[in-house]
């Protein structure tokens, strides 16, 4: 009746077994459910938001730049670019070849974009093609629903109104390369953003760039756009307006002239009183829409095996030795120290002979008997071996550098280079050796070791004008927005220089007006009815024996390098001018007449009036100076 007794633990045993599955189950399912929530829940979000949502984005308007009367020099156009998202595609093999014929690009080169850019199915739209042209415009977007992997954005796309202008000032733009992004270069940018990559247009990329928004719409599966339910816009902001101090007039003037002469070399001239920069050219140039949207390859090998370097930035990356120009640091140096006087003088015979080397004048017959005046205004070689002499080399470094040589101007460009001021200390650190007295000789005149920029020379006859103030030059003068309204002005950095005293000064500022004015060097620099200062320099390339043996095609390649440096007027400066031509031969043949077309100019647009009788007379205590016919090729 009762038949056999039942075995508990056997069933308790069944129970707990199938209590255990129960609950592994469970807990297999609610470790998935962490995972598919926790971990890969962004991913899956993404994937459903990209389902369901298309975001465009919509680049900002790079600011504008223009010149200090607003004149723009840099703006921008409308460009039609192509987009394609693989994975919304249902035959991408076909789409490709459809683009393939109407943007006359070989196939290859459409697949290997989108592979650089991710995988064949990639969900991001990648940029396929830039700047359509109207005809494959209006083809493609008459197909367009037929392909709904295709997409085409209207952008604006940067434009240099003037070409090579400018090109040294301004710079160019192009997109954020990989190591750029690697390197953090600029922080602000994602890839494909468009971002400035020298000149102007990389120094102040960020207020240029202003910030992107972005345009979310809703679509299908299919990534048709669903027109029910409208986008959503995040409008950009447009980048801020760089107004320059640079002067069009001026510049373009500045180009005249070197056209003029065929030359090579590198100008600038800078407002004394504020620091702006009116010209900044060099040449030769280069065209910076060839950059955009992106350069050609056999374009950039051109300019990079270029042997002028038409990318290299002359006035600020450029050093030479100063030439003659530097005489009036020598001055300066001799003067504070009390090695010369005013009334000082020393007997040229065209060549000295200083420590067993004879050392020449480049008036090979001799000046005679010069006093300071008459050495600045004749440049003569002699008088200055003879104050090398009197100084030390370490005496002369300190000087130089007193006057801002040897050091960065701080201008707002990138990559300035310092020039060289040589002293005991940087022979040995470099060389291992110790200074020779013959080495001080050189430097006398501006030759050997010591070099500067064009725009450090420019600097340095700023600040004798103006009696020791070094001012910072700068070429943003003052950012606007859209509208024209200034946001910020730029301010520089002065400074005084301590240690030279004010008549130091003003003896050497009557000697650079007597070389313009008063039958020096500089006389074809001279402009009727305005007080003009200044000073010739020429660099040897080669050695004097091997120069006068050069043909005029050998000059184009070792003749001598022209200086002219300058300030006006000689009382209240208000500009500094710095010339230097290669190979052009002397400072006052091929320099001065460009500084001279510049100052007419600069004096022209401004209206200022010349005066009857120069404000400056100069009456030498020494002999009288030599014909004009003997002192011009300096």
């Amino acid at each position: 009746m009762f038949g056999e007794p039942i075995d508990r633990d056997l069933i308790n045993r069944r129970i707990n077994l199938i209590a255990g599955v129960v609950l592994c189950v469970f807990l297999m399912l609610l470790g998935s459910f962490w995972y598919m929530q926790i971990i890969k829940g962004p991913y899956y979000e993404q994937l459903a938001g990209e389902n369901l949502y298309k975001e465009d984005p919509i680049p900002a308007p790079r600011g504008l730049i223009v010149d200090r009367n607003k004149k723009i020099l840099a703006e921008n156009r409308l460009s039609h670019n192509l987009f394609i998202t693989p994975r919304l595609s249902r035959n991408l093999t076909s789409t490709i070849e459809f683009l393939s014929t109407v943007l006359a690009t070989p196939q290859q080169d459409l697949y290997r974009i989108i592979k650089k850019e991710g995988p064949l199915h990639s969900s991001s739209p990648i940029m396929l093609y830039q700047d359509m042209t109207l005809p494959q415009l209006a083809y493609i977007s008459a197909r367009k629903i037929e392909y709904p992997e295709i997409d085409i954005h209207h952008e604006q796309k940067r434009s240099y109104l003037y070409g090579p202008l400018f090109s040294h000032v301004i710079g160019y733009v192009g997109e954020l390369t990989e190591d750029q992004e690697r390197a953090k270069d600029f922080p602000e940018a994602k890839r494909r953003d468009i971002v400035g990559q020298s000149g102007l247009e990389r120094q102040y990329n960020r207020p240029l760039m202003g910030r992107a928004g972005m345009e979310r719409k809703v679509v299908n599966s299919y990534g048709a756009v669903l027109k029910e339910f409208p986008p959503i816009r995040d409008e950009p902001v447009p980048g801020k307006v760089l107004r320059l101090g640079i002067d069009y007039n001026m510049q373009k003037a500045t180009e005249d002239i070197f056209k003029e002469g065929n030359r090579y070399g590198a100008v600038v001239a800078m407002d004394i009183k504020t620091g702006d920069i009116l010209v900044l050219y060099n040449k030769p140039l280069f065209d910076p829409n060839d950059f955009i949207p992106k350069i050609a390859p056999a374009k950039w090998k051109e300019l990079i095996s270029d042997p002028q370097h038409p990318l290299q930035n002359r006035v600020i990356q450029n050093k030479f030795s100063p030439g003659s120009t530097f005489k009036l640091v020598m001055a300066l140096a001799a003067l504070q120290e009390k090695k010369i006087t005013p009334e000082t003088t020393f007997g040229c015979g065209g060549a000295q002979f200083i420590y067993n080397r004879t050392f020449r004048c480049w008036k090979p017959g001799g000046h005679g008997s010069v006093s300071l005046y008459r050495a600045i205004m004749q440049s003569c070689d002699v008088y200055f071996y003879n104050v090398g002499m009197r100084l030390d080399i370490d005496v002369i470094a300190k000087y130089a550098r007193l006057l801002g040589l040897g050091s960065l101007t701080n201008i707002d460009l990138p990559n300035e280079v310092k020039g060289l001021v040589p002293d005991r200390e940087w022979k040995r650190r470099t060389t291992n050796d110790k200074w020779y007295p013959g080495e001080t000789i050189s430097v006398a005149i501006g030759q050997g070791p010591i070099l500067a920029t064009t725009l450090q020379m420019a600097s340095l006859y700023a600040t004798i004008a103006t009696d020791g103030n070094i001012i910072q030059p700068h070429v943003v003068s003052s950012v606007l927005d859209m509208s024209g309204k200034t946001l910020e002005k730029s301010r520089s950095r002065k400074e005084k220089v301590e240690g030279i005293d004010r008549e130091n000064f003003e003896l050497v500022k009557k000697a650079l007006w007597g070389v313009v004015n008063d039958h020096g060097t500089g006389g074809r620099a001279r402009v009727d009815g305005y007080d003009v200062c200044g000073k010739t320099g020429t660099v040897q390339v080669v050695g004097y024996d091997r120069g006068k043996g050069l043909s005029e095609k050998q000059k184009e390649k070792y003749g001598d390098h022209a200086w002219f440096i300058s300030f006006a007027p000689v009382t209240d400066p208000q500009v500094a001018v710095a010339v230097f031509v290669e190979h052009g031969g002397h400072g006052s043949d091929a320099a001065a007449p460009v500084a001279k077309k510049i100052f007419e100019t600069y004096f022209a647009d401004r209206k200022i009036p010349p005066f009857s009788q120069p404000k400056l007379k100069v009456v030498a205590k020494t002999p009288a100076p030599a014909p004009v016919e003997e002192t011009l090729i300096e």
